[in-house]
């Protein structure tokens, strides 16, 4: 991982990580997408989940939201700031959820994102999941938990 360090999210690195969201989402709303709320609820989230922040110095990069329940992990939030993609963020963060699925005892891995944002539904496609459903203007897909990485 060079030029950036990913560790767990703090309570004060709230605003930091509301603004990386609200910059990563800005290119897709822009697009006219009709998209939950994507920056509220990070401080509950940081409180009663598991975050990660990818960083250069004390520039916010991108992030990962993750919830687990029931041997499931489940990707609530992945959010890259456009001007930070390409550097492999969006893969390391999903490998570190790997990672981290594995130590839970998860048996799964699932996620949704928009039918709308084909550049999410390949990313994902390119790192393992598969598209086993759709509800409404979502795509869900998952991945089992194996022994492999991302």
């Amino acid at each position: 991982m060079t030029g950036y360090q990913i560790r767990r999210a703090q309570p004060k690195d709230e605003k930091a990580i509301s603004g990386c969201i609200v910059a990563a989402y800005k290119p897709v709303l822009a697009r006219g997408l009709e998209l939950p709320p994507v920056s509220e609820g990070v401080a509950t989230d940081i409180r009663d989940n598991t975050v990660w922040l990818a960083e250069d110095g004390n520039e916010v990069l991108g992030g990962l939201i993750v919830t687990t329940e029931d041997q499931v992990l489940h990707i609530a939030n992945l959010f890259v700031k456009p001007s930070a993609q390409g550097r492999g963020l969006a893969g390391a963060l999903m490998s570190l959820a790997c990672d981290y699925a594995k130590e839970q005892h998860c048996e799964v891995m699932r996620l949704a994102t928009h039918k709308d944002m084909p550049e999410n539904v390949a990313l994902y496609a390119h790192l393992g999941w598969v598209a086993c459903a759709t509800e409404g203007n979502k795509v869900l897909m998952s991945k089992p938990v194996l022994s492999g990485r991302g």
